[in-house]
């Protein structure tokens, strides 16, 4: 019992952290955009510090892995919350005061230091657990993100593997950031007020984190692969919403079902990719995966303002849907090969 009971505390301990991390990063992506824009010298550039902060995890998440594979996850998170977190946090702060766009842009970078640490939360989850506890320890992780949809917006407002696992994450994650990204600018731009744009970042993070207490059931049940698909499905779902209405109601619809498809596709990716490298590839696999993730959400992120800007609300999300198709077709070709390799496994073992 004493190693089971372990093994749950050390996931609460992930299951917190990851939640205060949500906080600042949902903060960080429901205001960067309005702020940028106040003091920014350009319209375009409004999202800039959001791709700043997309470009620090880019840079750091690689050298993260390779770090705490080094010393540890416990002294790898303690240092990416102190030089990222803290120090970024502070430095924002300082260029709000000072009016200080460039500044606040060096701020967000130093934030996404600190997102490139801590997205290894669900990884050290996977770490921790029993392979029979796996999936459900990495969803208890992204459940975290909870409390960050009530506490985030509030704060706002005042191999074959890797090949089917990391496109529905990366592509997934670039873009649900694109459109949350462009959400708040998008909604202040047809007169919602902030109340109502925290409003709905609020049911979108819900969307993101609160599937995540049944995700890893679902997978265990259903399979990766259909999780997988399902979270592609909802995300054509939430581009045909998009064009539906600008009204509320169809910007909360869009924005949940943005949430929910990226959990599927971020959890189901991610369950993926813990099975498919040893031990000793695991600094280096993870590392890769989080790598391209963000260098994919970092495009998405500086794309958001200009795509908006130039294409409109309705436009931006029509042309998410080829890379919603990419993603689909990947998992399709997974399962392909899945089911190939079972029946060829099935014969030879038929064989005398």
């Amino acid at each position: 019992m004493e190693p089971a009971r372990r093994e749950k505390q050390n996931v609460a301990i992930l299951v917190t952290s990851q939640m205060l991390f949500m906080v600042a990063s949902i903060t960080v992506m429901t205001l960067s955009g309005v702020v940028g824009q106040q003091l920014g010298p350009d319209p375009g550039l409004a999202t800039l510090p959001i791709a700043m902060m997309m470009l620090g995890t880019v840079v750091s998440t690689l050298p993260a892995s390779l770090y705490m594979k080094r010393v540890g996850r416990r002294r790898g998170f303690i240092t990416g919350a102190s030089l990222g977190g803290v120090a970024g946090g502070l430095l924002s702060f300082g260029a709000i005061w000072l009016e200080s766009f460039w500044l606040f842009c060096a701020g967000s970078l130093l934030l996404g230091l600190y997102q490139g640490f801590a997205m290894y939360y669900r990884f050290a989850a996977a770490d921790v657990a029993s392979p029979a506890f796996r999936s459900r320890a990495i969803s208890f992780v992204m459940a975290g993100g909870v409390a960050a949809a009530f506490l985030g917006p509030w704060n706002a407002s005042a191999a074959i593997g890797l090949i089917a696992g990391v496109p529905s994450g990366a592509v997934g994650y670039a873009i649900m950031i694109l459109v949350m990204t462009a959400t708040p600018l998008a909604m202040r731009a047809r007169g919602f007020e902030m109340s109502q744009v925290a409003f709905i970042m609020q049911w979108h993070v819900l969307g993101m984190f609160a599937p995540s207490f049944v995700t890893g059931s679902l997978i265990a049940r259903f399979g990766v692969q259909r999780i997988l698909l399902s979270g592609a499905t909802l995300l054509i779902g939430t581009v045909l919403v998009a064009n539906l209405g600008t009204s509320l109601a169809h910007f909360w619809v869009a924005l949940v079902l943005l949430g929910v498809g990226w959990n599927f596709l971020f959890v189901g990716g991610s369950a993926m990719l813990s099975s498919v490298h040893n031990e000793a590839e695991r600094g280096k696999v993870q590392g890769i995966n989080d790598l391209i993730i963000f260098s994919l959400v970092a495009v998405g992120s500086l794309m958001a303002g200009q795509l908006l800007h130039h294409l409109g609300w309705e436009a931006l999300n029509l042309a998410m849907l080829p890379l919603i198709l990419l993603v689909a077709l990947a998992i399709f070709w997974f399962s392909l090969k899945t089911q190939s390799q079972l029946a060829s496994q099935t014969s030879d073992a038929a064989e005398p």
